[in-house]
Formats: structure tokens, C-alpha cells, sequence
């Protein structure tokens, strides 16, 4: 199974990427797939966010050497500004616009989508509908995102349908917070980065144990998010966590809700790598 890691990188990473490319890297990894780094270079840009960062290449290189330093070396870079041709013939087909330069109100074209909860979120098609090109063309089965994102799934799976492209699968995963923060784990609120743990002495294995166990605890405790105590996971002194595996199917369903879909799509496409090479014998 393919599977990719979207970020845009005007910042280090955080624990909060770690987590989410984590769950990607270790299903195309165990699938036989490839790991795809699909580098949203298009919101480095619009948004002006070049002007709060390294240049490009700089910064992309820095969340390759976090991402092999963790274990979880990506198969393939890709750009997603080097599929503008396709990202244009797809708007024509869809009808939509590029949008101009966006700020934080989202200039451009947007679709107003009302939860189940009955909130509403508003998601700029044109930068859905990116995604789903750069994916397809990246040869992408499935990937893992944060679950403050889950409205645009709808939006997503529609312009694939639209586009003629069948669907990826999608899982998304509590977010990361901090203990006693009101919001997740991010740049703009200063998040400690993966490099900062590294150079406090923090190994991969101990934020990845730390992350997981974090989630084991926050679920059982009827938890939204992830919950990160205070004074782990933090630049100076190492404090980590280990992860305590429960084999139990139950609890592992409850305390990691990806799994079902994870072991569905590995079971999948190995039954079909073993049916082509059935085909070819």
C-alpha cells in the first residue's frame, strides 16, 4: 500500500507530524508500498509563507533528515507545484479557479460543509482538489491525516468521483496536545520540534513509544486527543514513556481506531501483489 506525508515545510517538525507520518510510513512499510513525502510547495507559497521559513529546498531537506533520523525514510519526494499542468486541466474539468494569494480568511473559491455535529467549515476546493491530483498521480492508496481535517474527506472523496479517480482510503487520527493546552500541537503555537528532542538527547524510539503510549492512555480515558503530559516530550531533560502493547483486539481497536483500516488495506493489496504474481508465473 502507498501511503504519503503532506507537510509544508516552513517550520521543523513536531511531534505532531511525527505522529501522523508514523502511521503512513509503518503501513507502506509493512505492505511492501512506498512512503511518499508529497511536499505542499503551493501552500509554502500562496500564503507567503516562504517569508517565515528556510528557502525550499533547505527546508524540505531538514524534514528528510527528521523523518530518516526517525526511522521512517521516505521512497520518493515529489513537489506538488511540478503537477501544475494537471492541477489546471483538472480545474477546467471541475470548473473552479486558482485562487490569488490567500490569507487567513482563504481568499479563493470555497464549499461550505456541515458536519455531522452540525458544524460548518468552509474548505477551498482549488486546494482539494491539488490534493487529490498530486495523490493520484503519486500512485497513492491511503494515507493518515490529523482528525481536526475530517470535514474534508466529503469534499475529497467527491472530487475524486468527479475527477473519474478512485478513491484513497482515509483514516484520521486524534490530534496532539499538549496538557493543558486548549489547541493541538502546532507551528503556530510554537511547537517543540522533532530536532529540538534530538538534540536534547531524545532517541526515535522514545518519542515514538512516548506518542503511542500517549494515545493508549488518552483513549482508554475517553480522551479527543492525544494528550502529551507536561514536562515529556519537551527540550532539556529526556522524559519519555514506554508503550504498553495489550494484545487484547478490543482494546487495541479502542485504543488505536486506524487499525481495522490498516490491517483491511494490507491484507488487500497483498492479496492482490500475490494474485499478479500468480498471473505472471
Amino acid at each position: 500500500m502507498n501511503t504519503r506525508f503532506r507537510p509544508t515545510p516552513y517550520c521543523d517538525m513536531h511531534v505532531g507530524h511525527a505522529w501522523v507520518a508514523w502511521h503512513n510510513y509503518r503501513i507502506a512499510a509493512g505492505s511492501g508500498g512506498r512512503f511518499v513525502v508529497v511536499v505542499d510547495d503551493i501552500m509554502y507559497y500562496l500564503p507567503d509563507l516562504a517569508q517565515q521559513s528556510w528557502p525550499l529546498t533547505t527546508a524540505v531537506g531538514r524534514y528528510v533528515e527528521d523523518l530518516t533520523w526517525l526511522g521512517m525514510p521516505p521512497d520518493e519526494v515529489v513537489y506538488s507545484t511540478r503537477n501544475a499542468e494537471a492541477h489546471a486541466e483538472a480545474a477546467q474539468v471541475l470548473g473552479i479557479q486558482r485562487p490569488g494569494k490567500l490569507s487567513r480568511e482563504w481568499w479563493g473559491t470555497v464549499v461550505p460543509l456541515v458536519t455531522r455535529t452540525g458544524a460548518s467549515d468552509q474548505y477551498n476546493a482549488w486546494l482539494v482538489m491539488v490534493r487529490v491530483v498530486d495523490d493520484y498521480i503519486a500512485g497513492v492508496d491511503g494515507f493518515f491525516r490529523g482528525a481536526d481535517i475530517l470535514p474534508e474527506m466529503f469534499l475529497y472523496d467527491d472530487t475524486c468521483r468527479r475527477l473519474g479517480y478512485r478513491t484513497c482510503g482515509q483514516e484520521y487520527l486524534p490530534v496532539i496536545r499538549r496538557e493543558g493546552a486548549a489547541k493541538k500541537e502546532s507551528k503556530s503555537t510554537g511547537a517543540t520540534s522533532v530536532r529540538a528532542l534530538r538534540e536534547s538527547g531524545y532517541t526515535p524510539e522514545q518519542i515514538i513509544s512516548t506518542l503511542r503510549e500517549c494515545a493508549r492512555r488518552s483513549a482508554l480515558a475517553g480522551l479527543a486527543h492525544v494528550v502529551v503530559p507536561a514536562g515529556v516530550l519537551e527540550a532539556g531533560e529526556v522524559k519519555a514513556l514506554q508503550y504498553e502493547y495489550y494484545s487484547s483486539p478490543t482494546v487495541l481497536r479502542e485504543s488505536h481506531p486506524g487499525e481495522p483500516f490498516c490491517e483491511g488495506l494490507i491484507g488487500h493489496h497483498r492479496r492482490m501483489k500475490q494474485r499478479e504474481r500468480r498471473r505472471h508465473a
